[in-house]
C-alpha cells in the first residue's frame, strides 16, 4: 500500500516538544513521516490519507511512479486577519475600470 517512508525533522519556533510515537527520545523537533501512495490507491482510501495528514503526516500521491500531489497538515494562520486594517491607504484613479486604449492591445504607438 505505502511504497516508502522518509522522516524530516522540523523545528518549532515555540520550543514545543512532540513525540512521533516511535518511542524515541524527547526533543524539541517534530518528526513528519511521508507516505507515498499511488493515485489509484489514494482514490480508494482518501479519508484515511486525509486523517494521516491531519495527524501531522505528509502523504505523497504518485502516478506512474512520479509525484503529482502532496497532502500536508494545514498550517495555522500566523495572525488573525483584521478587516479594514489598511482602509484609505490605497487609492485607485478615477479611470481605473475604463477600457484600455487600442495601442495597449496592439503594441503600436
Amino acid at each position: 500500500m505505502f511504497e516508502g517512508r522518509r522522516r524530516a525533522a522540523l523545528p518549532f519556533s515555540d520550543g514545543a516538544c512532540f513525540s512521533d510515537g516511535a518511542g524515541g527520545e524527547s526533543s524539541q523537533r517534530f518528526s513528519m513521516v511521508a507516505k507515498t501512495v499511488d493515485i489509484k490507491d489514494a482514490q480508494r482510501q482518501l479519508s484515511e490519507l486525509v486523517s494521516l495528514a491531519l495527524e501531522g503526516n505528509e502523504v505523497i500521491i504518485t502516478q506512474n511512479s512520479k509525484p503529482v500531489a502532496r497532502l500536508v497538515p494545514p498550517s495555522a494562520a500566523s495572525q488573525p486577519r483584521v478587516a479594514g486594517l489598511n482602509r484609505d491607504q490605497i487609492a485607485a484613479s478615477e479611470d481605473f475600470d475604463e477600457p484600455l486604449a487600442d495601442e495597449f492591445w496592439t503594441g503600436s504607438r
